[in-house]
């Protein structure tokens, strides 16, 4: 007997930003149509390698590994749809410069396409966390905070896993 892996059919539109959510980071492309995303990751074994990354267009089951991915349009489209993808083409081989973590992801390249900004929010999330002065109640509450926000838990589930957490 075979077993055939499915992949859902994607539900996206060409134009929107998808991201897919890979535990501790969300890695985001441009959806073009008939199965196909557009995004900025590397071709070797290890998606956040800068040596090897340039701008692919590839399946969507390869963008989504078989992660979650969801509809990012925060930022506001400058760009029709139409535009969004041929912008998102017009860079298929290149390195948009070089691919850096910080300031040169997938993210900024999928936000270049939607509105011409080289901007990523999850790097404008991790500077604010880092300019914070840390206290023990800050941390829980910046923790909450991030777990309603980015895992969609209720207050009283995050309260819940707080209590059943072993504390150092």
């Amino acid at each position: 007997m075979h077993t055939r892996l499915s992949v859902k059919k994607p539900r996206f539109l060409p134009g929107d930003i998808i991201k897919a959510f890979r535990g501790v980071y969300f890695h985001f492309g441009v959806y073009v149509g008939n199965g196909k995303v557009v995004h900025f990751c590397s071709t070797g074994a290890n998606e956040l390698d800068p040596h090897s990354a340039d701008i692919q267009e590839t399946t969507y089951a390869r963008f989504s590994k078989g992660d979650t991915v969801t509809v990012d349009n925060m930022e506001m489209a400058t760009y029709g749809r139409e535009q969004i993808v041929q912008r998102a083409r017009s860079m298929i081989g290149t390195k948009l410069g070089t691919y850096n973590l910080l300031s040169n992801n997938c993210e900024h390249f999928a936000n270049w396409c939607r509105c011409g900004k080289l901007v990523s929010h999850q790097r404008t999330f991790v500077d604010a966390l880092s300019n914070l002065m840390l206290t023990p109640g800050s941390t829980i509450r910046i923790m909450k905070d991030v777990a309603f926000n980015i895992f969609g838990k209720t207050e009283k589930e995050i309260n819940d896993l707080y209590k059943n957490t072993k504390h150092i």
